[in-house]
């Protein structure tokens, strides 16, 4: 039983939200008929619809089928080329067929943003107003954003926090500006001024996000409320005179439940007051001073050293008089980190040669965020699990990797590579003809072969020294035992003796 199978194309480009299709041909080459399962691997299983998934062939029937692609119109549709396997598996054999291919997910924009406060005012005493804009990115890629803001009178001036937002898909961002009036009114109706912010792409200008607001510029005074102010001002004046105010505190935290080592914002604003003092309080515990000081309104840093429940208490004083808050505040601990490990560290070969190159393998646990290898202080990359490494000097090395996590945890471990410093001569052949001389004679011939070397020394009978070619024979007298060695050295020096 045999078959084949072929894609129409091998590259496939699709819009998020719109299905492409992808014709598959296929040979049924056996002799008997069968059935076959096809199936495509290596994508989001929701990206993909098959409609036969399981087709009937007969013996040498050419047969074509269609699957669809279609990733959904969503950010999580990242823009980019996704491989892909569509396999084709007998299901009376188990023999199976494979081929790749490309999905390429073509990029869609599509920004929002929306503005809060929707309507603002300014006033004398109150001469700018600040509003948040909520950007967010909907489409596929990333976009970088230019924010401006503007009315149809240029009645006002826009500055923004930032002027320029970086969204990845599905982000969304906040970023603040302030609107401010060209011109002050003392004495006049209050009046709407209706803006415009927008968001544009710097990338691709013509994707673009708006959101209106209203600021309501309000004067010191109309003509009538001047009078009514002033009459009112003058009896409210005397109520005042006539009625002391109590002190008035209110304060708040940035969060009511943080996780330990985080740093807590605490802010107030106290009225009628000479004195605040903020402190924070647990069962059994002396309380634990945040601020205390004439400041009637302010922002200090709690940063709790413990796990628990925590009371802030707020309290402005004057001449007696006590006002106080307090909050819950819960600190939890943070979440455990695993601990980082080496799974594998191994060198091969463990002894080479100075100038060679070794592989060095390494695996690491999934907790592992960063690994250094030393004594060469070059960082692993994780995604691989070899390098090469080439020593540069001769003897034993110990090479070690030094892996941690996100929280700095540590583990080490270590291996050994000797590295020889070896020469280049090679002595192929160093002989003697003959081997074993006969009592009644006294002549031999010695003959050698050597590459690579620049000098060749030859050493005879009673230590004599001879320098010779690297190829060649010599005959010598002999009278008794004699051994003779043969000297090569590289143009380093480096000897190789026989």
């Amino acid at each position: 039983m045999s078959f084949s199978i072929q894609l129409a194309t091998d590259l496939v480009q699709v819009d998020p939200g719109a299905s492409a299709p992808l014709t598959v041909s296929f040979h049924n080459r056996g002799t008997e008929s069968d059935r076959f399962e096809i199936d495509i691997e290596g994508i989001d299983p929701e990206w993909k619809m098959i409609p036969v998934p399981v087709f009937s062939a007969e013996p040498n029937e050419e047969h074509t089928e269609r699957v669809f692609l279609k990733p959904p119109r969503a950010s999580e549709s990242r823009s980019g080329s996704y491989p892909f396997v569509l396999k084709v598996r007998s299901l009376s054999t188990g023999e199976a067929r494979t081929i790749q291919g490309v999905l390429e997910v073509k990029p869609f924009h599509h920004i929002t943003m929306d503005v809060m406060p929707k309507k603002g005012f300014v006033s004398p005493f109150r001469r700018q107003n600040t509003f948040d804009l909520t950007v967010m990115n909907l489409g596929n890629v990333t976009e970088n954003v230019q924010m401006t803001a503007s009315d149809p009178e240029n009645d006002c001036t826009y500055e923004f926090e930032q002027n320029q937002l970086a969204l990845e898909p599905g982000q969304q961002k906040l970023s603040s500006f302030d609107a401010q009036p060209t011109t002050t009114r003392f004495i006049s109706s209050s009046r709407l001024i209706g803006f415009t912010a927008t968001g544009r792409s710097v990338d691709t200008p013509g994707v673009v996000a708006s959101t209106q607001g209203q600021i309501e510029q309000r004067p010191f005074f109309s003509p009538m409320t001047l009078i009514i102010a002033l009459f009112l001002g003058l009896l409210f004046g005397l109520w005042l005179w006539a009625m002391p105010k109590p002190p008035t505190i209110v304060f708040s935290t940035s969060n009511q439940k943080a996780i330990l080592g985080s740093t807590i914002e605490v802010s107030w604003k106290s009225l009628h007051a000479d004195k605040v003092k903020i402190v924070a309080m647990r069962s059994g515990l002396p309380g634990i001073p945040i601020y205390e000081g004439p400041e009637l309104a302010g922002k200090a840093n709690f940063s709790p050293s413990e796990t628990g429940e925590y009371r802030l208490q707020a309290e402005a004083t004057r001449e007696g008089k006590r006002a106080s808050e307090s909050l819950q505040l819960l600190i939890e601990e943070p979440p455990k980190v695993p601990e980082p490990a080496i799974l594998q560290m191994e060198a091969e070969p463990k002894q080479v040669k100075l100038g060679q190159p070794f592989e060095l393998r390494y695996k690491f646990n999934p907790a592992v965020s960063r690994a250094v290898v030393g004594p060469i202080g070059l960082e692993l990359d994780r995604s691989l699990d070899r390098i090469e490494i080439t020593p540069n000097r001769p003897g034993q090395i110990e090479y070690t990797i030094v892996a941690s996590n996100a929280q700095q945890m540590m583990v080490k471990k270590s291996i050994t590579v000797t590295v020889v410093d070896q020469s280049d001569s090679i002595i192929l052949a160093f002989d003697s003809t003959p081997p074993v001389l006969k009592p009644e004679d006294t002549k031999v011939v010695v003959s050698w072969q050597v590459n690579g070397a620049d000098r060749v020394e030859l050493t005879g009978p009673n230590g004599e020294v001879f320098l010779v070619e690297p190829i060649g024979s010599r005959e010598f007298n002999v009278f008794g035992k004699t051994i003779f060695t043969l000297t090569a050295l590289d143009k380093k020096a480096r000897k190789t003796v026989r």
